[in-house]
């Protein structure tokens, strides 16, 4: 019944809206008010309408208990660790130790060359062996390209002009006690480091300069 009276209000509003080309303005009041009257028969059939769906929704919702189906819980297998082999450790071979008595004269010179050749290795490797202890009677002739680079580097902050200077001073020094005391000054002046090898070769210089 009411989807009629619903249809019926539709088709008579469709009527007055269709006819009016230019409504006046109690028209649109009268036509406000069949909408209204419209919306609240929607409403009425809505209201209508929602106890039947709202049954069919809880049919469609309602399961059965013997329809479920109890799950059993998962059942979990544990491997069994497998065995590992600790590594063996091989044996050490210990070899004799023999007195100084029962030492063959063979094995004696052995190890008293090998002490000598270690002490000469030894010798060889530190810092004063790998420098030419040659005298010297020029610095600006003995002293070589790259180590030239390295004292202006290293001890000069980098400036050609006074690395120059000091080596003029230090080569036309009176003896090698004036000469010191120049490296000295100079030492304090650019606060070297006495241990560095760039001055330790450059003192190595003036020692065999005035030797």
């Amino acid at each position: 019944m009411k989807r009629e009276e619903i249809a019926k209000a539709l088709e008579k509003l469709h009527q007055k809206v269709s006819s009016s080309q230019n409504p006046s303005k109690l028209e649109i009041d009268i036509l406000k008010d069949d909408v209204k009257e419209l919306y609240n028969k929607v409403l009425e059939w809505e209201k209508d309408n929602q106890p039947v769906e709202a049954a069919q929704s809880a049919e469609m919702h309602v399961v059965q208990p013997e329809e479920v189906e109890q799950q059993e819980p998962p059942v979990t297998v544990k491997e069994p660790k497998q065995a590992v082999d600790e590594p063996t450790t091989p044996p050490i071979a210990v070899e004799p130790v023999l007195e100084e008595s029962e030492k063959t004269p063979e094995q004696i010179d052995k190890k008293e060359t090998s002490v000598a050749d270690k002490m000469e290795t030894k010798e060889d490797n530190s810092l004063a062996g790998k420098w030419n202890k040659n005298p010297i009677s020029d610095l600006k002739s003995a002293i070589g390209l790259n180590d030239k680079f390295s004292f202006i580097h290293s001890l000069f902050d980098g400036k050609v002009d006074n690395y120059n200077e000091a080596i003029e001073k230090l080569n036309t020094s009176d003896g090698k006690e004036a000469a010191t005391q120049y490296l000295n000054f100079l030492s304090s002046e650019y606060s070297w480091n006495i241990e560095s090898e760039e001055y330790l070769k450059l003192k190595d210089f003036i020692s065999r300069r005035f030797t």
